[in-house]
């Protein structure tokens, strides 16, 4: 509701219970906005099911356009269950953000050919 109360398109992805990836697309302040939102509204819940704040999130890129061309890459807000992390990174690289997919899940990056 968050998102499309502040005209956001994007997506969120899921992979098992850890890994949650939210791509939003819209005007900068709208997006500044959501994260104000985010961070001081009750939008998760506790172990004991209390609604609560999220205190987690992390931003790991913040980029002007998607997928190098112009206008949107999402139409509309939706949720993404990935199986494996392979689609994570797939849906990552249809909108030009495949180089921030190993950071936003915590690991490390591969080594390159040439290093090997």
């Amino acid at each position: 509701a968050m998102a499309s109360d502040l005209a956001l398109t994007g997506r969120l992805l899921t992979h098992g219970p850890r890994l949650i990836l939210l791509l939003l697309e819209g005007s900068p302040a709208d997006i500044a906005a959501y994260l104000v939102r985010h961070r001081t509204e009750t939008v998760d819940v506790d172990s004991r099911g209390r609604r609560c704040r999220e205190r987690m999130m992390a931003v790991v890129a913040d980029t002007i356009g998607g997928a190098g061309a112009p206008g949107r890459a999402f139409v509309g807000y939706r949720e993404e269950a990935c199986a494996t992390f392979g689609q994570v990174e797939a849906a990552l690289a249809r909108v030009g953000l495949a180089h921030v997919a190993r950071a936003a899940a915590g690991l490390p990056d591969r080594p390159s050919p040439a290093n090997q």
